[in-house]
């Protein structure tokens, strides 16, 4: 699997939409696609891709989250599928940090080829944690 990060140290330059695009493209071709919404604050993927009615399912028998599949080759999750509009998420650095970890090892991704991260503006901790996680891939 190959790890892409979408990255920037300031808000609002198009995170969202490169991640979106990149990972359609590449589910295009043909390849196994996981897209992670990793701005926890401020999930825009869901609103972005029409996803808001799409729930976050678990998987009852081995208790790992189902992504959204969105086409045949593309799955994506975000927490922004179970925040309601208008509603903010204040979470301190280590919960943020502890459901990204989850969005990785607690979801049932299969057998992907590659894993998109919209990664929140600046260089925040989790953001480190992340890059540290995949630094071999």
């Amino acid at each position: 699997m190959k790890v892409i990060f979408v990255a920037s140290g300031k808000g609002g330059v198009g995170k969202t939409t490169v991640s979106v695009l990149l990972s359609l493209m590449l589910a295009s071709k043909g390849f196994k696609t996981g897209l992670i919404d990793a701005d926890i604050t401020c999930p825009s993927i869901a609103k972005f891709l029409g996803m808001r009615d799409e729930k976050l399912q678990i998987d009852s028998e081995c208790s790992k989250i189902i992504p959204y599949s969105y086409s045949d080759n593309l799955e994506i999750l975000s927490i922004g599928q179970d925040v309601p509009d208008n509603q903010s998420i204040a979470w301190r650095g280590s919960r943020i940090t502890d459901m990204i970890m989850e969005m990785v090892s607690g979801v049932d991704w299969g057998d992907i080829s590659y894993l998109v991260f919209d990664l929140p503006p600046g260089t925040s901790d989790e953001v480190l944690t992340l890059i540290e996680m995949f630094k071999d891939t």
